[in-house]
């Protein structure tokens, strides 16, 4: 947990703790909560300052588990080095079972010397998420309902520090949302890219989130979050691309360091980039549509983070739809040119490649219909009006003006020479 995400915690967590009652804690509870180096170290100060807050603790216990799949487990004990408390545990076990604050000794008749213990559910829209446990000096019922409330309050804390590092299904669904409007906001395809991979940064808490399209044989970066520009031939971008090409490769999820209970990866660009660029996890997820490969998504967290499967599986699920929305963008970007030889790249390769049977079947007709035009000679009848005239066309002239009073040939008929052809009226 970085300052600035133990700050932006401490904001959450004055809100959740209800205003008045979280300004009554000093400096020093603000200042030790801020600069918690990681969830750990933020539960064993809260617990501290709770356990110094509260007279007559005896012990106290944080609860808590990493993941939806893990299981709960001790994170901080208090006062440190202790043994642990089988009474304590049981009443811990009982709060998880029962999602309910259990108080166990506080009787009406019971001596004060008794000790007292309570423990409070971390329930974050009613998922559980861990417990917090306290074994106290015995005391009166008042007391002990005092003690409860104000653990209540410092719960809030815990509840906080829970939404920062769980989703659930309904934040899960508004994060994806949100990640489909925001690459939608943008016509263009870099600044809705840039913008997708800042939104990411954001949610989860990354030093760095990378988004890369396939070009060719490889993929290439177009995107970095928090910057407009970048310069493509830097060592970093090529260590990037490179984790890009492992994932892809192997068309599944990368998370390196690997899970303990996670199937075996090729992880060897994903651990030059992590040692070379001194980030504390890679994930890389492929980018696809149906079963064609667009490109990959790599998140990078800083040192002393760790990807849970919570975080995962919801990148996962954002990166199948948002993939295919900012390809669409990036072809729309492309110049016309460029859209007609990668329109005819595509044509050629699914007529060469398997599949496409209509395809193949089409482009043979119409090919063989050329060439059968082109080859084939054959007469064509054209039914039409047309006229007959000679070659050579003569015009005989009377020698005076008159009317024929008797013609002896017509036009088309053979004369001799001399023959009478037409006799004229010389009255």
């Amino acid at each position: 947990m970085a300052d600035n995400d133990g700050i932006a915690l401490i904001s959450d967590a004055r809100r959740a703790a209800g205003g008045a009652d979280g300004e009554t804690y000093d400096s020093e509870f603000w200042a030790r909560l801020a600069h918690a180096p990681d969830s750990r170290s933020f539960a064993a100060s809260w617990l501290d300052i709770q356990c110094r807050a509260f007279e007559g603790v005896i012990r106290g216990a944080v609860i808590l588990r990493a993941s939806e799949a893990a299981a709960f487990a001790p994170v901080a004990i208090w006062p440190e080095g202790i043994e642990g408390s089988p009474k304590l545990a049981s009443v811990v076990e009982r709060a998880l079972q029962q999602r309910r604050v259990v108080v166990d000794g506080a009787k009406r008749n019971a001596r004060r010397q008794d000790p007292i213990f309570i423990a409070h559910p971390i329930l974050v829209d009613d998922e559980l998420y861990g417990a917090a446990a306290l074994e106290v000096e015995g005391r009166s019922e008042a007391a002990v309902h005092e003690l409860v409330q104000r653990l209540g309050w410092g719960i809030g804390w815990l509840e906080a520090l829970a939404r920062r590092k769980t989703f659930t299904s309904k934040a899960r669904l508004v994060t994806v949302l949100e990640l489909i409007s925001t690459s939608l906001n943008h016509e263009r395809f870099q600044a809705a890219a840039t913008a997708v991979a800042t939104e990411l940064a954001t949610t989860f808490g990354c030093e760095r989130v990378s988004i890369g399209f396939l070009k060719g044989r490889h993929i290439q970066v177009r995107a970095l979050s928090h910057s407009a520009a970048f310069a493509k031939k830097t060592n970093l971008i090529r260590a990037i691309e490179a984790a890009m090409d492992e994932a892809a490769d192997q068309m599944a999820t990368v998370i390196y360091p690997a899970r303990k209970d996670g199937p075996f990866q090729v992880t060897r660009a994903h651990a030059e980039l992590l040692q070379q660029h001194g980030t504390g996890a890679v994930c890389t997820i492929p980018l696809t549509a149906g079963a064609n490969l667009l490109g990959a998504l790599v998140l990078e967290l800083p040192t002393g983070s760790e990807f849970d499967a919570r975080t995962v599986e919801l990148c996962e699920h954002a990166a199948l739809l948002v993939g295919p929305v900012l390809d669409v963008k990036r072809k729309e970007d492309r110049w016309l040119a460029q859209k007609a030889v990668d329109s005819m790249a595509t044509y050629l390769r699914r007529l060469v490649g398997p599949r496409h049977v209509a395809l193949k079947l089409w482009t043979l007709l119409v090919a063989a219909t050329i060439a059968f035009l082109s080859i084939v000679d054959g007469d064509f009848m054209i039914t039409a009006d047309a006229s007959l005239e000679g070659t050579v066309q003569r015009a005989i002239t009377a020698a005076m003006q008159g009317y024929v009073v008797e013609a002896r040939a017509r036009a088309g008929d053979i004369v001799r020479e001399g023959s009478l052809l037409a006799a004229m009226d010389d009255l």
